[in-house]
């Protein structure tokens, strides 16, 4: 997945939200494998982690970087936006 991409995120989430409704539907089918408790376990963790960086690309993209891109944008907007990017880009 891309770093300077958020839609990366948020498509990720989206397929993993459904390919859990999937396994839902299809429950009947999958209850049998002794894996699958383990799969929707992480499918569940992965999904809630993402939250985190769906959250930080919205607020980037939404609040931050239209302070900066203003005409006569707020002291300090420049320096949040490279801020909020650096933390954005952290492993």
């Amino acid at each position: 997945m891309d770093a300077e991409c958020p839609e990366g995120v948020h498509q990720m989430g989206v397929g993993l939200r459904r390919l859990r409704t999937a396994l839902a539907i299809f429950s009947d089918l999958t209850e049998a494998d002794p894996h699958i408790k383990s799969v929707k376990n992480n499918l569940k963790w992965i999904t809630s982690e993402l939250g985190p960086a769906r959250d930080f690309d919205v607020y980037l993209r939404k609040t931050v970087t239209p302070l900066d891109k203003r005409k006569h944008p707020p002291l300090g907007a420049n320096t949040l936006n490279r801020v909020t990017e650096r933390q954005r880009m952290a492993p």
